[in-house]
């Protein structure tokens, strides 16, 4: 059995030895890390809170405070006191000696104090013959607009829709009450000089004039003979128009750009006195802003809008319609339907700025941005409760100047 015997001498080999080792190395070095990003962790959180803890005492300070830290406060209010004072005790502190001992009449604290200011008036307006309108804007609710017989120009907003019928009722009221009463200096055959709502740049609307009159009035009146001729349109449309396709259309801000006021006024009232204005560049009105708002004013003074008050309603309900084909089919029936007059100049209008649409290139006008000007022009709401509906007219006439082949063609 010897041969059979073991060597004990012989070192004993474990099979993974290594791989072992080596993993229990790596379990504590994780270890060590581990305690060391924990105790980094704590620190890190313990300055954290003593930094929040300071700004909590920093912005509530305790107002009790020790005696001391009251006795340095009171210390320093008073110093604070002698450094505000010591001027004024070094300029009286000379004359107080001589102002004890002279004996003059004593004046009372109300005889001291300074007279009572009294408010002063910051504007005046003479409201003889002015007239008033709702002012239709995107930004600014419940706005009027008064015109003065001067040429004044003045934007009144109020706080609700009650109040704007009020100050609208009021003003005309006292304007034409205080035309009226004029008449008693001028004579009783004086034509009374207020406006009935119109929109007026230039003072009152001439009854005779062509601003503020119904369209077919003013083509009758421009007749050779009296009558309505289909197809014409009134003079100043067909002038302006004319003028500002021949030199305006590649003018920056076409029709967004006001003109002069007093060149405006002067080419309102040449064509209401019925006269022929030179509107080339040569003449009196080299500028073709005052043309574009000339013929923008003629438009905004129309008693009736473009669109008239009768069919306002329907085009609000095509053009909320969401089938794109079936409003714009409808649409082109509801201008078809526009009294002859008024279709007339739509058309004129429409293709004039849809020349100006082809060289946005140069005026910087886009459809958006003429739909934008000739909006409240051609869609006047017929009340002030049709305020809410201008996101929709906006819609309208931006739809008729994108389509207008199709509109009027």
């Amino acid at each position: 059995m010897s041969h059979l015997s073991f060597n004990h001498g012989k070192r004993l080999v474990r099979p993974f030895y290594q791989l072992v080792a080596l993993q229990q190395e790596k379990i504590k070095r994780d270890r060590y890390l581990r305690d060391k990003l924990l105790k980094e962790k704590r620190s890190e959180q313990m300055r954290s809170d003593k930094r929040a803890s300071l700004l909590n005492k920093a912005m509530q300070p305790n107002r009790n405070g020790t005696a001391s830290q009251k006795h340095v406060r009171q210390k320093r209010s008073v110093s604070g006191m002698y450094s505000l004072f010591r001027p004024l005790s070094a300029a009286f502190g000379a004359t107080m000696e001589r102002a004890s001992s002279w004996e003059g009449p004593r004046r009372s604290a109300a005889e001291l104090d300074f007279p009572a200011l009294k408010p002063k008036l910051e504007l005046t307006m003479n409201l003889v013959g002015a007239g008033v309108r709702s002012f239709i804007n995107d930004q600014r609710p419940f706005t009027l607009q008064l015109d003065l017989e001067d040429g004044g120009r003045f934007l009144l907003q109020t706080t609700s829709g009650t109040e704007c019928n009020k100050w609208l009722q009021g003003i005309k009221k006292v304007a034409e009450t205080s035309a009226l009463r004029r008449l008693t200096y001028l004579g009783r055959n004086a034509v009374p000089a207020y406006n009935e709502g119109g929109d007026s740049n230039a003072g009152p609307k001439d009854p005779n004039g062509i601003f503020g009159q119904n369209i077919l009035t003013v083509l009758q009146r421009e007749s050779p003979t009296g009558d309505y001729t289909p197809g014409a349109i009134p003079r100043v449309v067909g002038m302006c128009l004319a003028e500002i396709n021949k030199r305006g259309l590649q003018e920056p801000g076409l029709h967004r750009v006001a003109g002069s006021k007093s060149l405006c006024n002067q080419l309102r009232a040449e064509f209401n006195s019925g006269l022929t204005p030179d509107l080339t560049i040569d003449g009196k009105y080299p500028d073709i802003h005052v043309v574009g708002d000339c013929l923008r004013q003629w438009l905004r003074e129309l008693p009736e809008s473009i669109f008239t008050n009768h069919l306002y309603a329907s085009f609000l309900e095509v053009i909320k319609i969401p089938d794109y084909d079936e409003r714009k089919t409808q649409l082109r029936g509801l201008i078809w339907q526009l009294p002859q007059p008024n279709f007339d100049i739509l058309r004129r209008l429409l293709e004039h700025l849809d020349l100006v649409v082809d060289n946005e290139e140069h005026n910087h006008m886009t459809p958006d941005s003429l739909a934008i000007c000739f909006n409240v022009t051609l869609c006047k709401p017929p009340t002030l409760a049709s305020f809410d509906n201008m996101q929709h007219t906006l819609s309208l006439v931006k739809h008729c100047i994108l389509h207008v082949s199709h509109m009027v063609g």
